[in-house]
């Protein structure tokens, strides 16, 4: 599981990709605390949400 870039790598960022796995439950469950740490670091900024992995439904641990 990935976690946030450095600080260093955050500064001065205009918008945020969270991500997370259709096969791994706990990269869903994170994304709360992933948003608060950018938001933290950086502010408020634009976010978009991916989920990856969709070809693999049959895995799938995160539904509707």
């Amino acid at each position: 599981m990935y976690t946030m870039l450095s600080l260093t790598t955050a500064l001065g960022a205009q918008a945020c990709v969270l991500a997370f796995s259709t096969t791994d439950r706990a990269s869903f469950d994170a994304i709360g605390s992933w948003k608060q740490k950018v938001e933290n670091e950086v502010g408020e900024i634009p976010m978009v949400l991916v989920q990856n992995k969709i070809d693999l439904a049959d895995r799938a641990q995160v539904s509707k």
